[in-house]
């Protein structure tokens, strides 16, 4: 009998009260990121075209009928989830909220589909397959831990889905090929509940996990997938993929975002995830045999759009596009500055210790690059740019350059340039996708994993991690290294005092760079305090060390930067409960070479550290590891942080 299989809970297990807060926040820019990533990673072919779309559909009538019959919602679901919507846990008004939507007669869901690809192979049970890691295995990577074939590294991606259902619940449906080569096709869906309990017509009070699967049960009662044929799929069904349709189709019941507390329109909404999949995705739609759609359909209308490269993204194209041929910087003492529409390419250097591991080892990369290509904007091309970044508000476009690897997802876009130089964009082109015609060297493979070992589970930087630090030393300066590399080497073709300064007067250089002229008077004052220096952070909770790994950039500007000495910046990070503040114990700092950084308090209790920078440095990270072994699981869940700062320049 196909249901939805809740097991009882065992009197000695913990109960969980549900929002889960999971490693990826939850917005429209990190769920299109994971899930195109994933579908990527399983292409079937390095000539097909991988084919990815997400489908927005408004179910009401016959249809939201044949839809609830297809997931099986009497079978087990509605019961459950009406009994966590009147109990006490922290999903209780979201799934109230979202049943009242079903009750009324309407259910939106969103389906993401691709094509060409591997499908949920494997076995049911272990640690292989696709199946079991993307339905059943939790914190498990897509591959090895010495592999750099692949975009993730971590395994927590996939939780986005059940992030975006509104009633906590996914269904996947795929058609993939066994070991034997027989084709098949598999049923098999998820709900993340809270644990609740269920009271029976005799009075009988039951508690049962809120993990379970849609799903038989096989003759030892374990929950197992199953075929079309089984769940009773008719050719008709939202989940029915037809015969030769290699791939995956995973349906989130009950779609809501967080973004917006008014419920978007369906075409507003695809537009959203279409900017998101250009914003995030554009090297891989230009230089990979991809295809990325979005759809939408309701009673009152439908649409379909085949997400193409907008004219906003021209300058970056041509700087993806550049070619290697001519180094703009190397062996050029005076080299050119760039004309407005010029594009340059030049090498940057990045060198890679070895790879401490046992199972993985890597020998250090000493001659390690990076190939940067820059646009310089014409006028034309910076206000079109401009009205697409104030649209999509989770990037930066203007003045950046796109920090990319092998998977082709811009990891985030850097502000390697700043203050006095012409309007540009570009792409830092590393690892895998460094070389313009995919042909990656020794080195390069390297730079690849170990630009993979920094990121974070949202892969959206490249900073310290647990991983860099127990596999790499010296490895606090790989990064920043590079980042100042490629940062003076793009000065020199962006910024105008750079060119023909000494045959100008003083004052009409400075003039042309942005900066103050020359005066006769006193010294600048002292920078004001409060007003200089800018900081954020970025944490990843490693849960099973009870452990923050916290990164904080700060930076002076303004004034600050005007007084070219030393200065001093302290740092510390604070937890904040439902109760107030949560003491934290500072355990380690890491900071750049040529910076100290000092622990203030005592040596068992270290409540910040003061951090002093040389006088042409505007900026440095401080990675912060606070411990939260005195807190609950619950508790930590629900902590939010903050850093404090203190920023001077030194006397």
């Amino acid at each position: 009998m196909v249901q939805w299989g809740f097991n009882e809970k065992s009197i000695d297990e913990p109960l969980v009260g549900g929002a889960a807060q999971y490693a990826i926040s939850r917005k429209v820019h990190n769920f299109v990121r994971e899930a195109i990533q994933n579908c990527w990673d399983q292409r079937l072919s390095e000539l097909d075209p991988v084919k990815v779309t997400f489908t927005f559909v408004e179910l009401e009538g016959d249809e939201l009928d044949a839809f609830l019959n297809d997931v099986k919602w009497t079978e087990g679901l509605k019961g459950h989830l009406e009994a966590c919507s009147t109990q006490n846990n922290h999903d209780k008004p979201k799934l109230k909220r979202n049943l009242e939507k079903v009750n009324k007669g309407k259910m939106r869901i969103l389906q993401v589909s691709d094509s060409n690809t591997k499908g949920l192979s494997g076995p049911e049970f272990g640690d292989q397959g696709n199946f079991s890691k993307l339905c059943r295995n939790e914190m498990t990577p897509s591959e090895g831990g010495g592999s750099a074939a692949r975009g993730g590294a971590f395994g927590v991606g996939k939780s986005v889905y059940w992030s975006f259902s509104g009633l906590n619940t996914v269904v996947f449906s795929s058609i993939y090929t066994d070991e034997h080569g027989n084709e098949k096709s598999r049923v098999f869906g998820r709900t993340y509940l809270p644990d609740h309990h269920i009271v029976d017509a005799s009075g009988q009070k039951s508690i049962f996990s809120g993990d379970a699967y849609l799903c038989v049960r096989d003759a030892a009662s374990l929950r197992v997938s199953m075929d079309y044929a089984t769940a009773g799929l008719s050719g008709l069904s939202l989940l029915n993929r037809q015969p030769g349709d290699f791939g995956t189709t995973i349906t989130l019941l009950m779609y809501e975002e967080v973004e917006t507390e008014d419920e978007a329109s369906l075409a507003d909404t695809a537009a959203k995830f279409r900017d998101a999949i250009i914003a995030n995705f554009w090297p891989l739609l230009v230089s990979q045999p991809f295809e990325a759609t979005v759809e939408w359909k309701s009673r009152g209308g439908s649409g379909s759009e085949l997400v193409g490269i907008p004219e906003e993204f021209d300058p970056f194209v041509r700087a993806l596009k550049q070619s290697q041929d001519k180094d703009a910087i190397k062996g050029n003492p005076e080299p050119s500055l760039l004309e407005p529409g010029e594009t340059a390419f030049f090498l940057g250097d990045i060198k890679i210790p070895a790879r401490k591991d046992e199972e993985y080892p890597r020998e250090a990369v000493s001659d390690g690059q990076v190939a940067a290509c820059v646009t310089r904007l014409t006028e034309e091309e910076k206000q079109k740019l401009a009205q697409f970044e104030e649209r999509y508000k989770d990037m930066k476009f203007l003045n950046r350059l796109s920090n990319v690897r092998g998977p082709h997802m811009v990891v985030a876009n850097h502000e390697y340039v700043s203050g006095a130089c012409f309007d540009h964009v570009g792409v830092v082109r590393a690892g895998r996708f460094r070389d313009l015609d995919g042909q990656s060297s020794e080195d390069d493979e390297g730079v690849e994993q170990f630009l993979r070992d920094s990121e974070p589970p949202a892969h959206d930087s490249w900073q310290f991690s647990d991983k860099i630090r127990n596999m790499y030393k010296p490895y606090s300066t790989v990064v920043p290294n590079m980042f100042a590399d490629v940062s003076g080497k793009a000065r020199k073709i962006l910024r105008a005092v750079l060119k023909g300064d000494k045959e100008r007067p003083d004052g009409l250089a400075n003039l042309l760079a942005g900066q103050p002229t020359t005066t006769v008077g006193p010294p600048p004052s002292p920078p004001t305090k409060g007003f200089q220096y800018r900081s954020t952070m970025k944490c990843v909770f490693d849960l099973p060390n009870k452990v923050v790994v916290c990164t904080v950039t700060v930076k002076r500007v303004g004034n600050a930067k005007a007084v070219r000495t030393p200065w001093s910046a302290t740092v510390g990070i604070e937890g904040v409960g439902e109760q107030g503040d949560t003491a934290l114990h500072h355990l380690t700092a890491v900071v750049p070479k040529d910076f100290l950084a000092t622990p203030n308090g005592t040596a068992m209790n270290v409540k910040s550290y003061t951090v002093v920078a040389p006088a042409d440095a505007d900026e440095f990270d401080i990675e912060l590891r606070v411990s939260v072994s005195t807190l609950s699981d619950a508790i930590v869940k629900r902590l939010r942080l903050t850093h404090k700062l203190d920023a001077k320049a030194s006397k």
